[in-house]
């Protein structure tokens, strides 16, 4: 017991080591400062964080601006979006596309828009995902509307997808290739296209603003029907004009509505529309034009400058929206929506060049030579435009297929009178329209060749056929501003230039219907018996205008003695163009010469 009891006390007794008690001391001291320091690193860590957040947000909104849709989703963009969901913005996309798709096939759209935009604003990064949804709103969504104004409305909504997206992607091959196409294919090329292309014209316009004297409400109605208004909106404008004085209406509507309605009191004058409705959704386009048929500055002002660097005679996006179109203002009747396509198509193709973005989905060949092949076919549906107007300048009923309008009106002699004076010049625009066009496409076509030699061969029938489209609406252009000149010189200079133009359209027509929708056997047995050696279609320059004639009129009756033998449709169209070039110059008896006839 003594021992345990000694050994106790020593343990109680006993020192501490010199100098613990201070090392002690030290290390403690040594933790608080260690805490104080870490504290400190936090606090101005957070501090340096919050304001590179500030920083980086606001550097953010500068380069990529909010827009409407992204207002209507609480204020949050793609980038606050994404600091919020952190990784759960993976899964919440994964099941918004299942959602959506779901819905889709389901044919359940009540919230399908609102889907589409979170899986935009989620993943803004991805131009596949754009290119698929602007698709899909645009054709797989609007085949489920109902009626036209509602497909139309979803088509709207496509391209106000698209337009959300350039503006965080600004110059975007991808997207804006997305825009014209659905211009270009969508609403100008559809089976609706007649409906959706008036649609465009219209809106094309600023709306005019027609105020009513009090003493000519009463008639508003009836003035209204003669101007081939439907029931329906005569009801909506004559209540608008008891209740205000005045009503709001489209500038092509307010053209037919003028004649009928003017007088003291009675005004026209420019209106901004109203292109979003109360719930943010768009109703309409952009205007682009004013009264007068010409852009609107903001339109086609240029903002960014020419490259110092940029070679001489070289395209560069100017910065305005419609830049490549300000060379075929006016547009009295509107911009149609090929127009438009072939414009950012244009875009496009100066984007592939000067920043050399690649597209997701088209080859550099397709993107440049869209521009010639596109204006081409804007130049077509001009044409065609102008046809359908000059059967109506002469009372007669147009048809939708565009061959059955070539030969009504062809063998009129210029003395015949018109019926309808503003379709007549109406059809004078168009033709002088696809003109202006044509010179397009064809530079377009040269500068495509340029770039790409291999394809000049696969294009000679298109720049071929574009010529013998600028020749025929030339000449009908001038015979039918002689028609409405009275006798006397001018309109002597007017026929003269028919007769020219006529002859050139006939030639280049029947040149392409040898060299490119003649079967080989029947060219070179023709070409043998006609006694033309060594011509082949690419060398059919070289034979005389009288030559080509006789050599397209033998193929055209054989034909028509032998018609199990002709197997081209193609040939057939081009036979109505060279027989409405030669009809029109037997009008002005100054057809080839011979016996053989087309």
């Amino acid at each position: 017991m003594s021992a345990i009891s000694d050994t106790r006390a020593d343990v109680r007794t006993s020192s501490p080591p010199a100098g613990s008690t201070r090392r002690g001391g030290r290390a403690g001291r040594t933790r608080s400062g260690g805490r104080t320091l870490t504290a400190i690193v936090v606090l101005v860590s957070f501090i340096a964080m919050s304001l590179l957040q500030h920083v980086t947000q606001r550097t953010h909104h500068e380069l990529v601006k909010n827009t409407g849709s992204e207002a209507k989703l609480s204020n949050l963009n793609s980038f606050s979006l994404a600091l919020l969901l952190g990784g759960l913005r993976g899964p919440l996309v994964m099941l918004l596309w299942t959602s959506s798709e779901t819905q889709k096939q389901q044919k359940e759209l009540q919230d399908f828009d609102s889907k589409v935009e979170l899986i935009r604003l989620l993943q803004p990064e991805f131009d596949s995902v754009h290119i698929f949804q602007i698709w899909n709103k645009a054709y797989n969504i609007s085949v489920q509307m109902a009626n036209k104004a509602n497909k139309y409305l979803t088509i709207l909504d496509a391209l106000q997808y698209a337009y959300n997206v350039n503006a965080q992607h600004h110059d975007d091959l991808n997207i804006l290739s997305q825009v014209g196409q659905i211009f270009f294919d969508k609403l100008g090329n559809s089976a609706e296209k007649e409906f959706y292309i008036d649609r465009v014209r219209r809106e094309s316009f600023v709306d005019v603003v027609v105020m009513v004297p009090a003493g000519r409400v009463e008639e508003l109605d009836a003035i209204l029907f003669r101007a081939a208004l439907e029931p329906a909106r005569r009801e909506v404008l004559v209540a608008q004009a008891k209740k205000e004085g005045r009503f709001t209406i489209n500038k092509l509507t307010a053209d037919a509505i003028r004649p009928l309605l003017h007088g003291e009191g009675v005004s026209y004058g420019p209106s901004t529309p109203v292109v979003f409705n109360a719930t943010n959704h768009r109703i309409r386009l952009d205007p682009l034009l004013d009264l007068d048929g010409n852009f609107l500055p903001d339109k086609v002002t240029p903002k960014t400058p020419r490259p110092a660097d940029l070679p001489a005679g070289a395209d560069w996006n100017d910065g305005s929206e419609m830049q490549y179109l300000k060379r075929f203002e006016p547009f009295p009747y509107g911009v149609p929506p090929m127009a438009i396509g072939v414009n950012y198509y244009k875009q496009c193709q100066v984007i592939r060049d000067t920043t050399h973005q690649k597209h997701l989905q088209l080859s550099d060949l397709v993107v440049d030579n869209r521009p010639a092949i596109n204006t081409k076919l804007w130049g077509e549906t001009e044409w065609t435009a102008g046809r359908k107007a000059e059967r109506r300048a002469f009372g007669q009923q147009p048809k939708d297929e565009k061959l059955e309008n070539e030969l009504p009106t062809a063998m009129l002699s210029p003395t015949t009178a018109i019926s309808g004076i503003d379709a007549a010049r109406e059809a004078i625009y168009h033709y002088r329209l696809a003109v202006k066009i044509a010179d397009m496409a064809q530079q377009e076509f040269v500068r495509h060749v340029r770039r790409f030699p291999a394809a000049e061969g696969g294009f000679r029938s298109h720049r071929e056929t574009m010529e013998g489209m600028r020749s025929m609406c030339l000449a009908d252009a001038a015979y039918l501003e002689a028609m409405l000149l009275p006798a006397g010189a001018e309109r002597e200079e007017r026929l003269k230039e028919a007769v020219k133009d006529y002859t050139d359209s006939l030639h280049m027509w029947e040149r392409v219907m040898i060299g490119h929708y003649v079967a080989p056997e029947l060219f070179a047995e023709s070409a043998k018996r006609l006694g033309f050696k060594d011509i082949t279609p690419e060398t059919l320059d070289k034979l005389s205008p009288a030559d080509l004639h006789r050599w397209a009129a033998t193929i055209a009756i054989f034909l028509s003695q032998n018609p199990v033998q002709d197997v081209n449709d193609d040939r057939q169209e081009v036979e109505q163009y060279i027989r409405r070039s030669f009809q029109r110059l037997a009008n002005l008896h100054a057809e080839p010469k011979g016996d053989e006839k087309p």
